[in-house]
């Protein structure tokens, strides 16, 4: 079930969709319809009737902005992180200067307080290093300062829609923004001719869990040509493991690049590739596989991964006699490749994935699962997220899903949506992105989950009262 069409002359607007809001006297069309929890805890689905078009409830606002104008430009605000709970999902902040992109600032004569809503691998919003490196929710520490370009949103707007938050001193800020624009200072991996005989040895976690067996070493002779990194053999569909924090680079299976691989660009100097993951439907040998029974779900390019992460499934893509995992190791500056032996032998093994912590305060009561994943689709109609797993929580612990899953969610008239870190935001159900993350506590009933609290990874920032006039003021000033 996908998408359900929008109607004739609707323009979403997107609480992540930066360029929604970009442009002076535009105005939204009418009835755009908000998921909010603002005026009372729950939301109400009863209406949801074949059309999908009518919800009858008080409780679910239908915010109609005919006829609003939204501001024309991003706000700079400058801030200091004054709390960081680790997990929760957002950051508590201190504003001291707010600032228009082209137009007048204001130093606020006492900090300002918002929350800055986070994503549980750091795309929404994109949070980045001075020098353009991408970071997660464990790199924003208290004290820290930390630079973010928001949009300011129309009135009854509870997050606003943030472009990049930048960690680091002020007049760091728009070098660490040009560098992220160019993707220039942290995409640095290069893949040589050159292989090195000089052994090293760097600290690891082993990629492929459960048993394998040796295949193929480092310079062995093969094709004609020396063999540039270790084989190692697994069953299909095996789940494979981040070796070592850094991000993740996707190069799916395509004309130029007929083989599904991962690159793995290290924190410490070193890349791994990871070769050959699955292009097959389960069961069989057709290479029609998609991408999600490749790759881990809501991995893609610049994603930040910790040690022991899934990334993906064994498999025999591009040329493959059999199932198994190429692994290589490089020097993320030169590119020359080194034996990846003396690492592996040495790397620790897991019994399963790693799942990092995310939205630790959301514990499922007895008889509930809190299930954990990445939006593949929503049906407005009935209504229902699909969700591409990565773990289930019950109150006997949290296991990682080790194969492709996909689970649908139930909406009810008692179910509560919310953006991920927040008690307030609204959500916009119709424009979802595909690949968001999604937190759900939910209970089963005749194989069907039904949903009593759905979190969503949407990002984005919360000003506190006294900010949202502050800024009201400078976007007066602006248009005035």
């Amino acid at each position: 079930m996908g998408l359900t069409p929008q109607p004739r002359g609707y323009t979403p607007v997107s609480l992540t969709d930066r360029t929604a809001a970009s442009c002076a006297g535009r105005r939204a069309a009418p009835a755009a319809i908000w998921l909010a929890s603002v005026a009372a805890p729950r939301y109400s689905l009863s209406g949801w009737g074949t059309g999908g078009a009518v919800v009858r409830s008080v409780a679910l606002c239908c915010l109609l902005l005919w006829g609003t104008a939204l501001p024309a430009a991003e706000v700079l605000l400058q801030t200091t992180i004054s709390s960081a709970p680790a997990g929760a999902g957002y950051v508590l902040v201190a504003v001291s200067r707010v600032a228009a992109e082209r137009g007048p600032s204001r130093d606020c004569r006492q900090p300002l307080l918002g929350r800055l809503l986070l994503s549980r691998s750091g795309e929404r919003p994109p949070t980045i290093a001075p020098d353009g490196s991408p970071l997660d929710s464990t790199h924003l520490l208290a004290g820290q300062a930390l630079t973010c370009w928001v949009t300011p949103g129309a009135p009854g707007t509870q997050a606003l829609p943030v472009s990049l938050a930048v960690v680091g001193p002020p007049e760091q800020a728009e070098s660490g923004r040009r560098a992220w624009s160019r993707r220039a200072n942290y995409n640095r991996w290069r893949y040589s001719s050159e292989l090195s005989r000089t052994p090293v040895k760097v600290a690891m976690t082993f990629p492929v869990l459960g048993s394998v067996n040796w295949r193929q070493g480092y310079l062995a002779e093969l094709m004609g040509q020396p063999h540039t990194g270790v084989d190692l053999s697994a069953p299909k569909l095996r789940a494979l493991v981040a070796c070592f924090d850094g991000y993740a680079v996707v190069l799916p299976d395509t004309p130029e690049h007929p083989v599904n691989t991962v690159v793995l660009v290290g924190d410490q100097g070193y890349t791994a590739i990871y070769t050959h993951l699955n292009d097959d439907t389960p069961g069989s040998n057709d290479g029609r596989g998609k991408p999600d029974q490749a790759f881990a779900p809501g991995l893609r390019t610049d994603a930040r991964v910790k040690a022991g992460q899934l990334l993906g499934y064994v498999g025999d893509s591009g040329i493959a006699t059999n199932p198994h995992l190429h692994f290589e190791l490089r020097e993320r500056a030169k590119g020359t490749a080194h034996d990846p032996a003396p690492s592996l032998k040495a790397a620790q093994k897991l019994p399963g994935p790693r799942v990092p912590p995310w939205l630790t305060a959301l514990r499922p009561a007895a008889g509930e699962v809190r299930l954990d994943g990445f939006l593949r689709s929503v049906d407005l109609k009935r209504p229902s997220l699909f969700l591409d797993l990565v773990a289930r929580t019950t109150t006997r612990g949290t296991s990682a899903v080790v194969r492709p899953e996909t689970a649908g969610v139930r909406l009810t008239s008692s179910t509560v949506v919310r953006a991920s870190g927040s008690e307030q935001s609204m959500v916009l159900l119709e424009t979802l992105p595909l690949g968001l993350g999604v937190t759900v506590l939910a209970t089963a009933e005749r194989g069907t989950f039904l949903a009593r609290q759905v979190h969503l990874d949407c990002g984005g920032f919360e000003p506190g009262s006294e900010l949202a006039r502050e800024l009201d003021l400078l976007c007066r000033a602006v248009s005035g």
